[in-house]
C-alpha cells in the first residue's frame, strides 16, 4: 500500500476544498493501519475523487483497480466503467458497463450512451471488432438482452463504417494517377507542415491561388489522399510512399533483360498494310502515321462506355485499327484506315467489322476501309484513297475536335489523288 499511500497523501495535500472522507483516509494511511480499514472507506474515497478532473481520475485509476472487487460489491460498476473509459482501458470499461446492466433492475440511459461512445469515438478497427465480439458473446447470457442487442447493432454499424473507410483508404493507391500535378504539390505541402491557420496559409506555402487551392483540397479529401477530421489532418499512409517518391523530382528507370529467347515481328500484319502505310506516309509528310493502334489509344474510355452497348464496348477494349493519321500539333486522330482482306469475308469477321464501324461512328473519327484486289500499284492506291476521302470530306462533322486540321488533311489527300 506504500505507493497508494504516497499518492493519496499528495492528492489530499493538493485539495483545498475540505473533504472528511479524504481526511479519514489520510489518518488511516498515516497510521499505517491494516488494509481492511482502508477498504471500509474506499467507497467514500472513490466517490469523492471520481468527481474531480481528468488528471485526478487518471491517478485514481490505480487505486480503483486495487479495490475493484470491493467497489463492485457495493454496486459501483458504473463508476469503474466510467473511470476506465476516461482514463484507462476501453475494453475494461465495456466489461464493467455490462456488469452494471446485469445488476441493475432498470438499465441507466447514461450507461448505454457511454457504452456507445466507446466505439463511436474509436477509429481503431481491431478495437471495435473486439467490442463486437464481446457483445456477441454477452447477448447470449445477459439479463437485459434487448439492451445488449441494441449495443451490438450500434457497434456493428460502426464496424461496417470503419471497414468501408479502411477499404477506401487502402484503395487510394489506385486513384493516385488521377491526381493532377498541382493537387500533388498541395498534398506535399500538407505532408511538410504540422498545423496551419486557414487554407490561405497552405495556398501561400504552395505558391497557389486560394481558389485553386480550395478546389485541389476538396479533391484530395474526396479521393482519400488527405484524411481530415474537425481538429486534425494527416496524409493517407497508403499513398505516403508515392508522395515521397513524387518529392524526389527524378525519373526512375528499370531494365528488364532478355532471357535469351525471341518472338519479335514487324508491326504490320500483311504486306498490303505496309504498302498502304508507305503511301500515307508520303501523302502526309506533316502528320504522324501509326500502324496497328489499339482503339483505346484513339477513343476515350469513359465516353465510349457511355455511347455504345456492352457487346461493342467489350470489342473496343481488345480491338485495333490498321493505320491512324494523327495531327503533329494536337495529337488528335484525323483519319483511321482498315485494310480488309479475304479473311473479312467470314461471318465472324463481318460481325466484328460491324462493331468496329459502329465504334468509329460513335467516336466521330473519320474511318475508311480499303480492300486491295490483285496487286494494285501505288498510283491506283492513291486514286482509291482520293475517291473515298472525297466522300469523307463531305460527311465530316464540324463539331469534331480538330475538325479544321482533319478537313484540311482529307482535302489534301483527295486533291493528291485527283491530280495523279
Amino acid at each position: 500500500m506504500n505507493g497508494v499511500d504516497a499518492m493519496l497523501r499528495r492528492r489530499i495535500e493538493q485539495q483545498r476544498v475540505p473533504c472528511p472522507h479524504l481526511d479519514r483516509l489520510a489518518s488511516i494511511a498515516v497510521a499505517d493501519l491494516p488494509g481492511q480499514e482502508v477498504r471500509e472507506v474506499a467507497e467514500d474515497i472513490f466517490n469523492a475523487l471520481s468527481k474531480l478532473g481528468d488528471k485526478v481520475r487518471a491517478q485514481l485509476l490505480l487505486l480503483a483497480r486495487k479495490f475493484s472487487d470491493d467497489l463492485l460489491e457495493k454496486g459501483h460498476a458504473f463508476r469503474l466503467a466510467y473511470l476506465e473509459q476516461v482514463a484507462g482501458d476501453p475494453g475494461d470499461a465495456l466489461h464493467y458497463y455490462l456488469i452494471d446492466f446485469d445488476t441493475a433492475e432498470n438499465v441507466p440511459d447514461a450507461g448505454v450512451k457511454n457504452a456507445k461512445l466507446l466505439w463511436a469515438r474509436s477509429d481503431d478497427l481491431d478495437q471495435v471488432q473486439q467490442f463486437v465480439d464481446k457483445l456477441q458473446e454477452k447477448v447470449k447470457t445477459s439479463s437485459h438482452t434487448d439492451v445488449v442487442q441494441q449495443l451490438l447493432t450500434d457497434a456493428k454499424a460502426r464496424l461496417a463504417s470503419l471497414n468501408k473507410r479502411n477499404q477506401f483508404e487502402r484503395t487510394a493507391v489506385s486513384r493516385w494517377p488521377s491526381l493532377t500535378a498541382p493537387a500533388r504539390k498541395l498534398l506535399s505541402v500538407f505532408a511538410s507542415i504540422k498545423s496551419y491557420n486557414g487554407l490561405a496559409e497552405v495556398a501561400e506555402y504552395a505558391g497557389m491561388d486560394l481558389t485553386w487551392a480550395g478546389r485541389h483540397y476538396d479533391k484530395l479529401v474526396e479521393l482519400g489522399m488527405l484524411l481530415v477530421t474537425e481538429k486534425t489532418f494527416r496524409i493517407n499512409p497508403h499513398i505516403a510512399p508515392l508522395l515521397e517518391r513524387e518529392s524526389q523530382h527524378a525519373v526512375l528507370g528499370r531494365i528488364v533483360r532478355s532471357q535469351g529467347t525471341s518472338a519479335v515481328k514487324q508491326v504490320f500484319n500483311s504486306q498490303r498494310e505496309f504498302t498502304i502505310y508507305q503511301v500515307l506516309v508520303q501523302l502526309c509528310p506533316n502528320h504522324l502515321v501509326f500502324p496497328n493502334c489499339s482503339l483505346q489509344s484513339v477513343m476515350s474510355y469513359e465516353r465510349m462506355k457511355e455511347l455504345v452497348n456492352e457487346d461493342d464496348f467489350g470489342y473496343y477494349l481488345r480491338a485495333s485499327v490498321d493505320i491512324v493519321v494523327v495531327s503533329s500539333t494536337t495529337y488528335l486522330p484525323m483519319l483511321a484506315i482498315e485494310v480488309d482482306s479475304v479473311w473479312h469475308d467470314t461471318e465472324r469477321q463481318q460481325r466484328n467489322d460491324g462493331k468496329k464501324d459502329r465504334l468509329f461512328a460513335a467516336a466521330g473519327i473519320p474511318f475508311m476501309r480499303l480492300r486491295p484486289v490483285g496487286s494494285p500499284s501505288e498510283n491506283t492506291i492513291r486514286a482509291q484513297v482520293a475517291e473515298h476521302v472525297d466522300e469523307l470530306v463531305r460527311s465530316l462533322r464540324a463539331d469534331l475536335p480538330g475538325y479544321d486540321q482533319a478537313r484540311g488533311l482529307l482535302q489534301d489527300l483527295s486533291g493528291v489523288g485527283l491530280l495523279r
